[in-house]
């Protein structure tokens, strides 16, 4: 009797166990895997399932919109608030709703991020499609964005290229926007790194741009990751690098997550 009773419990130990070691082999530390290391460019990772993240933003430049950089339509100027909700549907699929306000009006966004590798690798990539209506009764529109990343110990580097179309009359077929970042882990809750951002590249090959040229900027960039990954902040200016940029982008964000 006695040596069954040690055996069950022994039993139950390993079980316990083993469910720990899949909780913790699936996210780690952190209580979702959504992370947030950069202020321009968008990590890969997505919400666990069952997370749901709210974001706010908040940016000013000067001459163009602040926001994405890339503007909502060719007027927007100055400060630029933006608000998400993005739901973990799965650990691989999340939805969002956003909307951002600035000088033409509030432009809402819904959309989806799809991970298409596994959250727990070194290298991550996430597709996502979304679509728009520009701010004041403006174009609708749809964008798509590729956003990789890739992890080296504390060190990790990322890119997304952003195609954009706003279908309205005088507007170029596609936007494109590039950005790169590397952020490095000084302590357990706190990177530094530098971000590149190019918007308007199309103008590379189109004779006629209609956001008047390709624009680049680059800056240094911060983040903050307290509770596990429940509470985010990032940060970062921007300074342009050629005659058509404006000189200086700056943009802080938060996200919670619960």
């Amino acid at each position: 009797m006695r040596v069954a009773i040690a055996l069950s419990v022994l039993l139950s130990a390993g079980v316990a166990h083993a469910e720990a070691d899949v909780v913790t082999s699936k996210s780690g530390s952190r209580a979702t895997n959504e992370e947030r290391p950069f202020v321009h460019v968008l990590d890969p990772t997505t919400p666990s399932s069952g997370f749901v993240a709210l974001g706010y933003g908040f940016g000013v430049g000067s001459g163009v919109s602040a926001e994405r950089p890339l503007p909502a339509n060719v007027v927007s100027a100055g400060a630029a608030h933006h608000a998400t909700i993005t739901y973990g549907a799965t650990d691989r699929i999340a939805p969002f709703l956003g909307a951002t306000a600035d000088s033409t009006g509030a432009t809402p966004t819904a959309g989806a991020r799809f991970q298409l590798t596994n959250p727990a690798s070194a290298f991550r990539l996430t597709v996502v499609a979304a679509f728009f209506r520009e701010g004041r009764g403006g174009a609708l529109g749809a964008s798509t964005r590729a956003a990789a990343s890739y992890d080296v110990g504390s060190f990790r580097v990322a890119g997304n290229l952003h195609l954009e179309r706003a279908f309205a009359r005088g507007r170029d077929t596609v936007d494109v926007l590039a950005l790169a970042g590397a952020s490095y882990r000084v302590a357990s809750s706190f990177r530094l790194g530098a971000e590149y951002v190019g918007q308007d590249l199309e103008d590379a090959i189109e004779q006629e741009e209609a956001e008047g040229g390709a624009r680049h900027f680059i800056g240094p960039s911060g983040a903050i990751d307290l509770e596990a990954g429940k509470l985010q902040l990032t940060f970062g200016p921007a300074f342009g690098l050629n005659e058509r940029s404006p000189r200086f982008l700056g943009r802080v964000g938060v996200l919670a997550s619960f």
